[in-house]
C-alpha cells in the first residue's frame, strides 16, 4: 500500500487507476495546537516549544492521543505529528529531543491504527516539520524576517529532525509555514542529500512543502509566490525531493487565489514539468491579539460550511483544468473536528474521492 501510495502522491497513477475510480482527494486533520489548548483549557507549559511540550508529560501524550482520535473520526485521512516545534536550538539543549520526536510519530500512528480498526479505512501520519521562524518562538514566522542565518544554518536546523523523523517511517514529511523564499533551497538540499547517500531512509515516504503567505500572492517575506514556485521547480525539476506543493497558515480568504497561482503555475508557466501534488490547509482567518492574548472574536469565518465553500471552490479550480493530480486539504489554526467533518461531507458528496 505504501508504494501504491506515493505512486499517487507522485501523480505516477498509471497501471493503478484502472483499479480505483474517483479523484484522489486525502483530508487532512485541522489547527492540532489550537484544538489541544481547547482540550486543556491552559497554556502550554513551555512557549517556545509550544504544543509540542504536551510531549513530556503523561498527561500532554493522551492529550495528543485524544486530538488525533477526534480529528480522525471527524473524518480525517491524514494526521500531523505534534513536532511542529520541536528543534536542535541550544535553548532546547536540556530536552530529549529525539525521544520526543519519536514519540509524536508513535502517538499519531497508534490513533490511526484505532481508528482504521474502527471502521476499516486506512489512516496515515504526517510528520510535522515547523519553519525556522517558527523554533525562534519570536514571530518571525509571519514575517520571513530570519536575519543573518545563512543556508547551510537552515539545512543544519533540518537536517537532524529529518533524519529522526524518518526512522519512525511516517506516510508523509511535511516541511509546513515556509515564510522565507531562501528556506526551500535548504530544504530541498537536506531532502536531496538524504536520497542521495541514504535512500532507504526516505523509503515510500512522500514529502510536501507548504508556504505561509501573507495576502493572495507572496509569501510572508514578500517574495511572489510565482517566483518561489519557479525555484523549486529549478532545483528539483523531476519532483524527485519535493512531491507536493501548496499553502498552509493564511487566512481562507486568500485559498482561491493563492491555489489558481499554484495552477497557473503547472499548466501554464512550466506545463513541461512533472506535476506536483497541490496541498490546501489555511487557518480560520481569525486575527489575534497580542494585548489581550486571546483570538479576536468574529475575526474569522462565521461557520464551518463557509470554511468547507472556500476549500471546494479551490478544489473545483483544480479539477477544471483536468489536473490528474492528488489534491490535499484540511485546516490549520483554529479550525477543529468539526470544521474536518463538515469539510469530510461537502468533498464525499461532490467529489466522491478515493477512500484507501
Amino acid at each position: 500500500m505504501s508504494k501504491l501510495r506515493q505512486r499517487w502522491l507522485l501523480g505516477k497513477q498509471g497501471e493503478t487507476q484502472q483499479h480505483h475510480e474517483g479523484p484522489i482527494i486525502w483530508l487532512l486533520d485541522g489547527g492540532v495546537s489550537t484544538y489541544l489548548e481547547s482540550i486543556l483549557r491552559r497554556p502550554f507549559e513551555h512557549r517556545s516549544l509550544w504544543s509540542s511540550s504536551l510531549l513530556l508529560s503523561s498527561e500532554g501524550r493522551e492529550a495528543i492521543r485524544q486530538c488525533h482520535l477526534d480529528f480522525f473520526r471527524a473524518g480525517s485521512d491524514l494526521a500531523s505529528t505534534v513536532t511542529y516545534q520541536c528543534n536542535y536550538l541550544p535553548q532546547h539543549s536540556n530536552f530529549d529531543m529525539d525521544s520526543m520526536l519519536r514519540k509524536g510519530v508513535q502517538l499519531t500512528r497508534e490513533a490511526a491504527e484505532i481508528v482504521a480498526a474502527e471502521d476499516g479505512r486506512p489512516r496515515f501520519v504526517v510528520a510535522s516539520i515547523g519553519c525556522y521562524g517558527s523554533a525562534l518562538a519570536d514571530g518571525s514566522e509571519y514575517t520571513g524576517n530570519y536575519g543573518d542565518i545563512t543556508h547551510n544554518g537552515l539545512v543544519d536546523f533540518y537536517e537532524r529532525k529529518v533524519k529522526i523523523l524518518l526512522e519512525e517511517k511516517p506516510d508523509i514529511l511535511a516541511f509546513e509555514t515556509i515564510p522565507y523564499f531562501g528556506e526551500c533551497d535548504a530544504v530541498v538540499t537536506v531532502l536531496k542529500a538524504i536520497v542521495q547517500d541514504t535512500p532507504k531512509l526516505l523509503g515510500s515516504t512522500t514529502t510536501w512543502l507548504s508556504l505561509a503567505c501573507r495576502d493572495a500572492c507572496t509569501l510572508n517575506d514578500g517574495t511572489h509566490i510565482s517566483r518561489v514556485l519557479d525555484d523549486i521547480d529549478r532545483l528539483d525539476p523531476n519532483c524527485d525531493y519535493v512531491h507536493g506543493i501548496g499553502i498552509n497558515c493564511c487566512s481562507f480568504v486568500h485559498v482561491k487565489d493563492l491555489v489558481q497561482l499554484i495552477v497557473q503555475h503547472m499548466t501554464v508557466t512550466n506545463k513541461s514539468a512533472p506535476k506536483r501534488a497541490i496541498v490546501i490547509y489555511p487557518n480560520s482567518g481569525e486575527e489575534w491579539d497580542a494585548e489581550q492574548s486571546q483570538w479576536k472574536e468574529e475575526s474569522g469565518f462565521s461557520s464551518s460550511q463557509q470554511f468547507a465553500d472556500t476549500i471546494l471552490e479551490a478544489v473545483r479550480t483544480i479539477k477544471k483544468q483536468n489536473m490528474d493530480i492528488p489534491i490535499i486539504v484540511g485546516g490549520c489554526c483554529r479550525t477543529s473536528p468539526t470544521t474536518v467533518q463538515t469539510l469530510r461531507k461537502n468533498l464525499d458528496s461532490e467529489f466522491h474521492p478515493i477512500h484507501f
